[in-house]
């Protein structure tokens, strides 16, 4: 995180979600109402599905839409430091494992700052220091229902295995002539290769689902170069699903293929699972603004969905 980076959420007028929240500076003052709505906020997003809540940059209230980020509003960090913060985020019982706070530098040679306070989620539900139970709800923190507690309590009763991705190049091939020279003979390829892992505490046995990314990002597998090569056009669907399981290895791109048993995977580890091979040229122009969803069962644990974004990048095979 830099001021870079921090600039450009306010330029692209962010909006605050379940997982990202903006604070301005007056939220952390030494008084005992902003030790509560730190611990409240902190507990909320803990309790949800973890996320990021950013000290030193205000909102925008135009009387049209709030959670906007609008400008610097940065913190002294003379009066407020990151050890004060974190000594008040560990009031909350029970302690959140994993929270870490990065200071970022805001207006060079001031005392000025912004806190990045990053949390994970909860492997059980945490309670802020007025005693009650928060959850970040439409982008408030919002008292929990008994039944949000014990279902948040319960976590750390099943495994919790979340998707990653990450895109990958892999280099073209090139045919070189007797006087050094390179001509391009296919260009380079890309894939989006993806990840189970375990993020609780209880090991997972089975796990299965599904990743699905925009249609005409993937590459056109067999069936379609055929249908395409004979003059038809098939129907496409929007988004393309590819399903996956923890059970043996890799066997080739676009689909994914096992042998073997299913492999348990330990609490936090890892296993990819999936290698898709990308459209080069829709993929290039249009991942920018394109998303995956995702969907993992494992054992007896509650279905986890999630939504990313494909904008992210692109390193060597």
């Amino acid at each position: 995180m830099t001021e870079t980076t921090l600039q450009q959420l306010i330029a692209d007028a962010e909006p605050e979600t379940l997982t990202l929240e903006f604070k301005a500076a007056a939220s952390l003052t030494k008084n005992e109402q902003s030790k509560n709505e730190i611990t409240k906020d902190v507990c909320a997003m803990a309790n949800a599905d973890g996320g990021r809540l950013i000290y030193g940059i205000a909102e925008r209230h135009d009387g049209k839409q709030r959670g906007i980020a609008s400008c610097f509003d940065p913190i002294d960090s003379t009066v407020i430091t990151m050890e004060w913060l974190d000594q008040i985020i560990g009031m909350i019982r029970p302690k959140i494992g994993g929270v870490t706070i990065t200071p970022v530098p805001i207006l060079a040679g001031l005392p000025s700052v912004c806190y990045v306070v990053d949390i994970p989620a909860g492997l059980t539900a945490h309670q802020a220091i007025d005693r009650r139970y928060y959850q970040r709800t439409n982008g408030r923190a919002e008292p929990m229902y008994d039944y949000q507690i014990r279902d948040v309590m319960a976590r750390g009763d099943h495994p919790r295995v979340l998707v990653d991705i990450a895109l990958r190049q892999r280099d073209g091939l090139y045919l070189q002539t007797a006087s050094g020279e390179r001509s391009p003979l296919a260009p380079p390829t890309y894939e989006l290769w993806v990840w189970l892992r375990n993020d609780g505490v209880r090991l997972a046995r089975f796990v299965n689902g599904w990743i699905e990314i925009p249609t005409h990002l993937v590459l056109a597998d067999a069936a379609d170069q055929h249908a395409m090569a004979r003059g038809r056009v098939r129907p496409f669907a929007a988004a393309k699903r590819f399903e996956f399981q923890n059970k043996g290895v890799i066997n080739g791109p676009p689909n994914m293929l096992t042998t073997g048993a299913f492999v348990p995977l330990l609490p936090g580890l890892s296993q990819r699972v999936a290698s898709i091979q990308l459209n080069g040229l829709h993929f290039l122009a249009g991942r920018h603004e394109a998303r995956a969803t995702w969907q993992v069962h494992a054992d007896n644990a509650p279905v986890q969905r999630g939504e990313m974004n494909l904008n992210l990048d692109i390193e060597p095979a």
